[in-house]
């Protein structure tokens, strides 16, 4: 029996409300940052693009060919959904106390102000780079609402690059200004993956 308009349609309105939302978060909190700056990576640039690029795909190719598939299927299209609702709620979440806890020091490009400070705390204490976790789960659950599995695996690698080279830029510029500070939090934080306490 195929699914009704709503379960079939609210992934994608999910996904397009989430980001709607991400924006306005990120527009508010450029508004109160810190612009002094004492230290800049404009190759940051790159990651950011592969980044971007990375959404591209998600929201693009083969689109909604995996949709249409799913929602012959009432318990398949529920299960999308809700997935999508959960992805979206926890990756919000993540960036807004992630942003609350780095207050005037987030910035777009990776970049160190005048009276920056190393930030351990919050969401800051499990992973060092939480945000770019938060925009992963934004990047799968805009896979699962608007493409599926295709455009899934190249989304998910070119992003994981574009991180990788933010994360790359964001720690040497840490690592320069914090110095055995930064490198005994590097330590004991992972960048993007929770570490295990060893007894």
């Amino acid at each position: 029996m195929p699914t009704s308009l709503i379960v079939t349609a609210l992934p994608a309105l999910t996904v397009m409300l989430g980001w709607a939302v991400f924006m306005v978060l990120m527009v508010r909190r450029a508004r109160a940052t810190d612009r002094t700056t004492r230290r800049r990576d404009p190759w940051s640039w790159v990651g950011i693009s592969l980044q971007g690029i990375a959404f591209g795909i998600a929201w693009s190719l083969e689109r909604f060919r995996f949709a249409r598939l799913v929602d012959t299927h009432e318990t398949l299209a529920t299960l999308r959904l809700m997935v999508v609702i959960l992805l979206v709620a926890a990756s919000l979440r993540l960036f807004q106390r992630s942003l609350a806890t780095l207050g005037t020091h987030w910035s777009l490009v990776a970049r160190v102000g005048t009276a920056h400070q190393l930030i351990t705390s919050g969401p800051y204490a499990k992973v060092r780079h939480p945000i770019y976790v938060a925009m992963f789960g934004m990047l799968l659950a805009a896979s699962l609402a608007m493409g599926g599995p295709v455009c899934m695996l190249p989304g998910a690698v070119l992003f994981v690059l574009g991180t990788v080279m933010r994360v790359r830029r964001e720690d040497s510029l840490l690592r320069a200004e914090f110095g055995a500070s930064f490198d005994l939090y590097a330590a004991r934080v992972g960048a993007l993956v929770p570490r295990t306490r060893s007894s």
